[in-house]
């Protein structure tokens, strides 16, 4: 039985880093572009902000990303991009969440919750990348937290919900 070669470690590397380069492409132009905007919308949609509102995602999104990605196939195994792009998926997850605040040095490098929130206010967009946040810094396209941003009522931390939750594992 015929099995392609995985990629060797130094190709795992850059391939994990070619995704989230073209998930920030993709994001920023999911939220520039009307039919873009259409698919990925609905996972701006949500009223409350916490790790249900990662599963939101829209079928014209699944329809259309794969695009970005297509230079990727030219390079690398099926297998491993799958497997990077699982993993670049599976990160975002726990972005959408209130209860980490910030994550000190990490915070330069990395997709925190402190970056994506301020991306789900819908008058703000800023913040795209996946897992590095260093392509919205390279790209002009980063705003912290902290630099005056003022959470709109599209970015709820109803904490009540993560009381009600915690009694429900109890």
């Amino acid at each position: 039985m015929y099995r392609p070669a995985m990629a060797s470690h130094w190709e795992l590397a850059l391939l994990f880093v070619g995704v989230d380069f073209s998930y920030y492409w993709y994001h920023r132009c999911a939220h520039t572009n009307a039919l873009l905007w259409l698919g990925h919308s609905v996972h701006h949609d949500s009223e409350i902000y916490n790790l249900s509102t990662a599963l939101g995602q829209g079928v014209i999104q699944a329809a259309t990303s794969w695009m970005f990605d297509l230079w990727l196939a030219l390079f690398f195994p099926p297998r491993a991009f799958l497997t990077c792009r699982a993993v670049n998926t599976l990160y975002q997850f726990w972005l959408h969440t209130c209860v980490i605040r910030r994550l000190g040095f990490l915070e330069h490098i990395f997709s925190t919750p402190s970056h994506h929130r301020v991306h789900h206010d819908r008058r703000v967009h800023k913040n795209f990348g996946g897992i590095f946040i260093v392509w919205d810094k390279l790209f002009g396209s980063f705003l912290d937290e902290d630099a005056g941003w003022v959470p709109s009522t599209t970015v709820v931390c109803r904490w009540y919900f993560l009381i009600w939750v915690s009694m429900l594992v109890i």
